[in-house]
């Protein structure tokens, strides 16, 4: 389909329509200015972005897109913003995450919180509400979702003293499916965490009566846990704000304390079943404190309040940390404080802080929550070099970012909005995959490095291999999961081409020796085109050539795809001879006569002019021209060749005949007659006539007689007149009778 074919046209009240530098639209409106946000772009297989704009014409919106390069992919345009409106009165969005298929988990609002999922194109499915005395209906605590099932798990952030915590499980339904009974050994759990590794939930926070702060249930059934200190904190109010899980199940935690050393990030290891002491435990310069967050409306009161923070974020390099201000990098082995940079001056901090979120892809781009925007930078081991910030669909304060590195996506949400955008292209994700492919028959091996082995796969068609074998055309995902405690994952797309898929004019093509035809081929896929052999051909390197071969020719053409594939296919040129033709040889006739015309050598003629014959499209028409003519016959074979010949058909007049005059004679005399006018002469009758083929013979009637002379000149062209030759009777003489003398 032609994108740049879909149109919006903006009507109503309308004072000005413009395009802003980020790419919106703008509809300036009495009621106020109304955006509509650049659109992004994506295949919906794969998650690869696509470059994408708006075009305004007026009042009129089009779509501008770069080529798509698979059309067998769907492509999604503008991906959502939505407004949190299902998160109570205030919108506002503190935590925000997704699960494997794209959909989308926010949680916020003002008491009682709620928790909201949204579709991958951010239309609403549902909404659970904290059920009343969840937490003391005060206290809030962040969620965790198992990506696979996209189970939500959510627990109570703190209850009265003397009392446990309990922790929700909520299906893919939005319906509770178990409620723990109290965890108990402390009364606070602030952050929620899924242990890839060992298939527990930790739920981190801390008490006011205990130093105990790592919650370890058992499994996702809720059915029991056990408690520890993980830091050696000996004192109470022990808690944990923001955590983050290594690959290899170690985790690291921002620690929040008013009697234990505070603000300080620890580390903790799986192999040490996460026991004290912490393998390191290194201070900051942050100023969090508990239960502390005056610059977050929603937890800047006594009665609304929370420990948690968006604080870490970690890759396979570096620990990241943001306290709303400053952002910091740490040393995953030893928490050497590696760099730091002060976001924006005027930012407040820590308890402070009216934002936060951050997270980080394999590349060192790290990316932080800011006052209508999202701030970026890039890493180098020792500093951090600022990028363009994301204002694009941010329409606040940031709370909580997440990063979806397989599809290179950013879940942010924060006050009033909840969005997504594209990250930053990053092919250095946990997992490197690379390909063994033979797309021209079909097969695909799969080598994956990072992470933890052994590796799954799920290919889009079902395969669970790294080998594929017999794939037909098409484009395939396939999804590598790694069996580290955060299951990484990555999407690689492999492409299969069995050859373009060619098709031609026709098999067979038929032409008249001396002239041409268009020979064509066109392929699905098709990138470059080849004919052999060249001769006769007007190209050898474009889709559709012009032949003009001499003889039966076999042209084959090769088609060759983006992938080097190719496939082939011909056409058969047949050259087929014309005819002869003879139009016979050329006559004279006299005027007014006719002779019949006799052409040979094909199936069909056609004479020209049509004047003086008797049929033209026969092959022996009559002729009778008055003047002369030069008759032309075009004489057609079988396969519809032509060729032409003609005759000359003279045409002379008639001699001019004179019998002489007419003339009498006595009886018993002769006289001589005397034709001209030709060069033969045939008399009739001959009765009478001493000859009849002179021109003058010698007559001698014995009756009045009209002799008719045929005059034939040098042409054989004849001509007749006659003449009266009368027949006088003697006259009776009469001397009187006979008479005797003397």
């Amino acid at each position: 389909a032609d994108v740049s074919k879909i149109k919006m046209k903006y009507t109503g009240d309308i004072d000005k329509i413009e395009t802003s530098t980020e790419g919106n639209i703008l509809i300036n409106t009495p009621a106020g200015e109304i955006i509509d946000h650049a659109p992004q772009s994506f295949y919906k297989e794969s998650s690869e972005k696509i470059s994408s704009a708006f075009e305004l014409k007026g009042n009129t919106v089009s779509f501008q897109q770069q080529t798509i390069n698979n059309k067998q992919q769907t492509v999604i345009i503008d991906p959502w913003t939505t407004t949190p409106t299902y998160l109570t009165t205030s919108n506002a969005a503190f935590d925000i995450d997704f699960d494997s298929n794209g959909n989308v988990y926010v949680s916020g609002g003002t008491d009682p919180y709620k928790l909201v999922k949204y579709s991958p194109t951010g239309s609403w499915i549902w909404t659970f509400t904290n059920p009343s005395g969840w937490a003391a209906d005060r206290w809030y605590s962040k969620f965790c979702v198992l990506r696979n099932s996209g189970s939500v798990f959510i627990s109570e952030g703190k209850v009265i003293a003397g009392n446990a915590p309990k922790v929700k499980k909520i299906n893919q339904s939005g319906l509770p499916a178990f409620t723990s009974d109290p965890f108990i050994g402390n009364n606070e759990i602030w952050v929620m965490f899924y242990n890839e590794c060992t298939g527990q939930l930790f739920g981190f926070g801390g008490g006011t009566a205990d130093n105990l702060n790592l919650q370890q249930i058992a499994d996702t059934n809720l059915l029991s846990s056990s408690i520890k200190n993980f830091n050696s904190c000996a004192l109470s109010n022990n808690d944990i704000a923001s955590v983050k899980m290594n690959y290899n199940g170690d985790f690291y935690a921002l620690m929040i304390s008013p009697n234990c050393p505070n603000n300080h990030i620890l580390k903790s290891l799986k192999d040490s079943s996460y026991n004290p002491p912490p393998t390191f435990d290194v201070p900051t310069s942050y100023n969090y404190k508990e239960l502390i967050n005056s610059g977050i409306p929603g937890f800047n009161t006594i009665i609304h309040q929370t420990v948690r923070a968006n604080a870490l974020a970690l890759n396979n390099g570096y620990l990241f940390s943001y306290d709303g201000k400053t952002l910091n990098a740490w040393d995953k082995t030893n928490g050497a404080a590696l760099g730091s940079y002060v976001v924006n001056s005027s930012y407040a901090a820590g308890q402070s802080r009216t934002h936060e979120g951050i997270a980080v892809d394999e590349c060192n781009n790290v990316y932080v929550g800011g006052t209508n925007m999202v701030h970026v930078y890039s890493f180098n081991g020792s500093a951090f070099l600022p990028l363009t910030p994301i204002t694009t669909n941010i329409t606040g304060e940031v709370y909580d970012i997440q990063l979806s590195q397989p599809t290179n996506t950013l879940y942010i949400c924060g006050a009033g909005f909840v969005t997504d955008t594209a990250a930053i292209d990053c092919f250095q994700g946990p997992l490197t995959i690379s390909a063994i492919i033979d797309p021209c028959i079909g097969n695909a091996s799969l080598i994956v490095t990072g992470g933890t082995p052994p590796y799954t796969y799920l290919w889009s068609n079902n395969a669970t291999d790294s080998i594929v074998t017999g794939l037909s055309n098409g484009t395939y995902t396939v999804t590598v999961t790694d069996n580290s405690c955060e299951k990484y994952s990555q999407i690689a797309t492999i492409n299969i081409s069995l050859g373009p898929l060619i098709t031609v004019s026709s098999d067979t093509a038929k032409i008249c020796i001396g002239n041409s035809t268009n020979i064509s081929a066109s392929a699905i896929g098709g990138i470059s085109y080849s004919w052999s052999p060249a001769t006769g051909l007007s190209a050898t390197n474009i889709p559709n050539p012009v032949a003009n071969p001499s003889v039966n020719t076999t042209y084959i053409v090769t088609v060759t795809d983006a992938y080097t594939c190719s496939a082939i296919d011909s056409i058969v040129v047949i050259v087929n001879l014309l005819p002869i033709a003879n139009a016979g040889s050329g006559a004279a006739i006299c005027i007014g006569n006719s002779t019949q015309l006799s052409a040979t050598g094909g199936i069909s003629y056609l004479w020209s002019p049509s004047s003086g014959l008797s049929a033209t499209n026969i092959s022996n028409p009559l002729a009778n021209p008055s003047v002369n003519t030069t008759y032309i016959v075009t004489v057609s074979s079988g396969p519809g060749c032509t060729a032409t010949d003609d005759i000359t058909i003279m045409v002379n007049s008639l001699p001019t005949a004179f019998a002489g005059s007419d003339v009498a004679i006595c009886i018993g005399n002769n006289t001589q007659l005397s034709a001209t006018g030709g060069t033969t002469y045939s008399w009739s009758p001959s009765a009478g006539l001493n000859t009849t083929n002179i021109s003058n013979p010698l007559a001698n009637p014995s009756v009045n007689t009209t002799y008719i002379v045929t005059v034939t000149d040098a042409n054989s062209c004849s001509a007749t007149d006659n003449v009266m030759v009368t027949v006088n009777n003697l006259p009776a003489a009469y001397a009187g009778p006979d008479v005797s003398i003397c």
